[in-house]
């Protein structure tokens, strides 16, 4: 069975979760063997699966709400969403999104929908409110309307109130840095360039992942101060890879030119 799309593998899980046989869960994925399957049921029950499982409960737990993006993502909705300010101009209706800043706006839009009854932007999800609400306290606490400037005075770029109510929400202490859903450090290329492999474990601290990668040995993995530092080292590292055929080209021109004299003569 080819491995090329991993959807079957969610859908499989899904089907041996509810207790169904390999005969019944056959009917709907006809290319799977009954080899293929044992193998794939085996590695579910060893304990690392169990562990990621577990971990991706956790982490779908934070997610605020459900967006509805769909596959085109962001750039695909914007069409639509430009048409709902045209009808919200047209009825005379204020814009909220209009009032807040890019990063809110990225957060709020996808998770709202706009009712064509009443013309207002509605949300099915508790929790999503529950965040607008914390926002517009942080908000007010630090006495920036709409802003995302750093937030109490603080002099870290992430304390802004949009993320201190992100982690009130998540139960975590206000001024620790954002934390995503599904989100691994270590793969930011500001800080490392990536060489081969990757890190295995997710930390929810960066001073921690900072340790453990330095731990690795040989080069997967090298620190730079600065982003341009990590871009000029990435840049060069694949210019090395595209200039190691360069010493060929002498030797292709002389016997393509050895060639071309005895086809002459």
């Amino acid at each position: 069975m080819s491995n090329a799309l991993s959807s079957w593998k969610s859908r499989v899980k899904a089907k041996i979760d509810k207790g169904e046989s390999f005969e019944s869960i056959k009917k709907g994925e006809p290319m799977l063997d009954e080899a293929e399957f044992q193998i794939f049921k085996e590695r579910l029950d060893s304990d690392d699966a169990k562990a990621w499982t577990e971990w991706g409960r956790q982490m779908h737990e934070l997610n605020l709400g459900a967006h509805h993006l769909g596959s085109g993502g962001y750039r695909g909705k914007i069409p639509i969403w430009e048409k709902e300010d045209e009808e919200l101009a047209r009825a005379g209706k204020p814009n909220p999104w209009l009032k807040i800043t890019d990063l809110q706006v990225r957060y709020f839009v996808p998770r709202y929908t706009l009712d064509r009854k009443t013309m207002e932007f509605v949300t099915e999800h508790d929790d999503v409110r529950k965040f607008e609400e914390k926002l517009n306290e942080q908000l007010a606490k630090a006495d920036l309307p709409e802003a995302e400037s750093s937030s109490q005075g603080s002099t870290e770029p992430w304390d802004t109130p949009f993320n201190r109510a992100l982690n009130i929400l998540k139960e975590r202490p206000v001024s620790k840095p954002p934390t995503s859903a599904g989100r691994v450090c270590g793969f930011e290329m500001p800080t490392y360039v990536v060489y081969k492999g990757r890190v295995p474990g997710v930390y929810e601290e960066w001073q921690d992942c900072l340790e453990q990668v330095h731990k690795f040995s040989g080069n997967s993995y090298k620190g730079y101060a600065t982003r341009e530092e990590a871009v000029a080292q990435w840049r060069a590292h694949v210019g090395k890879k595209k200039n190691r055929l360069k010493f060929l080209v002498p030797l292709l021109l002389t016997a393509t030119a050895v060639v071309l004299y005895f086809t002459l003569v």
